[in-house]
């Protein structure tokens, strides 16, 4: 394989575990809203607002996660700090 092609793989398999990254984030943050929403237990906390803002806010990272960039979602699988 030439350097580029591994270049190229590696990217790939980042994009991947940003895009892995970003779905688990949002569907924690989708699955709190229903949890929020759908058990009695939670009803002090749970008002209309906070479980409509935390549903909106796992529909986002969803979304990022399908409609992102390979760019960024390659940026977001090698972290943000670590040196390449």
């Amino acid at each position: 394989m030439t350097k580029g092609g591994d270049a190229d793989a590696r990217r790939q398999g980042a994009a991947r575990q940003g895009r892995a990254v970003l779905y688990l984030v949002g569907g924690v943050l989708a699955g709190g809203a229903v949890l929020l929403d759908l058990l009695p237990s939670l009803a002090p906390f749970a008002s209309p607002l906070r479980v409509r803002i935390c549903a909106l806010a796992g529909a986002f990272f969803l979304a990022l996660g399908r409609f992102g960039s390979p760019r960024f979602l390659a940026r977001l699988g090698t972290g943000w700090g670590r040196p390449r």
